[in-house]
């Protein structure tokens, strides 16, 4: 159970009544609103579980309250999603996803602690004990705190400088996406091979070094590189890599514009 010092918002009754009952069912009745589509508007007035923690600083409890109901379809598509579906509080005797309710003991009207057997007739999915939430190994923290920091550093030499703009960002990023990018000032470098310059960031500003433009829409049309471009190494595919690329830039300036209008 959480515990802390003695909060004058929360009625004496309810305080006491609450720090001595961990683990034991309860019947609540509450005026608090249903986080179930369509009845937002309705309130529950009886909740019964078992009172998995208290915290009377907060004036916040949480019921354990058996087999978690089905996601409310208004929130398959939201990022509670992920953390409901793929939740570590599984009860120790079926292995389902248990549910659990937080209450503001504000709201609480009425309080009654059950018998086990009136407790189980109320609930039929009723947990026999509280769910224990794993702690998380040190080992575990700190794997995931390098993570993030490491995807921080990524992200950090991704960002171009401030001379490159919103739009030199969105093409780096369109790119970076399946062609390996790196920035040299405000030049965005596309596999070594080729560069975009700032601040158009359009196709007559992305070249090939050592390459013409007349020569890498004569190696895509025609072949034959070393005929066209002899002292190029790999010229056929450096050209190939241009016009990857530009048709990048066409799409993200495309977008870019449509957002502007």
């Amino acid at each position: 159970m959480l515990r802390g010092t003695q909060s004058n918002s929360v009625p004496s009754k309810w305080n006491d009544l609450l720090q001595s009952s961990q683990g034991k069912p309860l019947k609540l009745e509450v005026a608090y609103p249903s986080f179930h589509v369509p009845d937002y508007t309705k309130h529950v007035h009886s909740l019964v579980g078992r009172l998995w923690a208290y915290d009377n600083v907060s004036g916040m409890l949480v019921l354990e309250t058996g087999q978690a109901p089905p996601l409310p379809t208004a929130l398959r598509n939201s990022p509670v999603s992920a953390v409901y579906e793929a939740g570590t509080g599984r009860a120790p005797t079926s292995g389902s996803l248990s549910g659990f309710k937080m209450i503001c003991v504000s709201e609480i009207s009425q309080a009654d602690v059950l018998s086990e057997e009136a407790f189980a007739k109320a609930l039929p999915d009723a947990p026999a004990q509280l769910t224990v939430v794993p702690s998380i190994p040190p080992a575990v923290l700190a794997a995931r705190e390098a993570n993030a920091i490491k995807k921080c550093e990524e992200r950090t030499h991704q960002l171009g400088p401030r001379e490159a703009g919103v739009l030199g960002q969105a093409v780096f990023d369109a790119l970076n996406k399946t062609l390996p990018c790196r920035w040299h000032e405000a030049h965005i470098i596309v596999l070594d091979e080729v560069i975009i310059s700032g601040p158009a960031y359009d196709k007559s500003s992305t070249y090939v070094p050592n390459l013409s433009g007349e020569q890498i829409e004569r190696l895509l049309n025609e072949g034959g590189e070393s005929d066209i471009a002899p002292t190029v190494d790999r010229a056929a595919a450096k050209a190939v890599t241009w016009q990857r690329v530009v048709k990048v830039l066409e799409g993200v300036r495309s977008k870019l514009l449509v957002s502007d209008m």
